[in-house]
């Protein structure tokens, strides 16, 4: 371990249960250890049905629509979202009507409505624009990723203390 600097982290608490982050410089090969990450080490990945078992951590009963064209993205996002309880309906307007988008981001169910710029109609922006004018929770974003579109929603529900 003389190459291993442990950050003061004890010897004895390192396990193989946990993950753990460190740095290796590639000149000399010298590791630093940073910190021991919550994530839990597991002999197998979980299976499709196991993941979507999994119970919310939180029951907000709130609803978002997100307006995106980035599928994979929306997708991840929505996994984070659903571990809190909250229902994503997600509109690619590749494929859905423009007139079906402008419906859908009128009514009043859903809690926050995300839109991402890029692939959206121009009516879908300015719509957007005006119903944030008259008090509704929109937020028009440029190009989010997954996380930015989960901080995103959970900053306008106000659950950036909670999560």
């Amino acid at each position: 371990m003389s190459d291993i600097s442990l950050n003061g982290i004890t010897q004895d608490s390192l396990t193989t249960n946990y993950y753990y982050s460190a740095r290796q410089r590639s000149d000399t090969g010298y590791v630093l250890m940073i910190r021991q990450l919550n994530k839990r080490v597991i002999d197998h990945q979980p299976t499709q049905e196991e993941t979507e078992t999994t119970s919310p951590i939180l029951s907000l009963k709130k609803q978002v629509l997100i307006i995106s064209w980035w599928g994979e993205t929306v997708k991840n996002a929505t996994k984070k979202l659903n571990h809190l309880g909250i229902d994503v309906v997600w509109l690619d307007p590749s494929d859905v009507s423009n007139d079906k988008i402008m419906h859908e981001m009128q009514k009043t169910q859903y809690d926050f409505v995300l839109i991402v710029m890029r692939g959206a109609h121009h009516e879908t922006v300015t719509a957007a624009h005006r119903l944030r004018r008259s008090g509704r929770q929109i937020k028009v974003a440029n190009n989010p990723g997954a996380n930015a579109m989960f901080d995103y929603v959970s900053g306008a529900l106000g659950l950036a203390d909670e999560c």
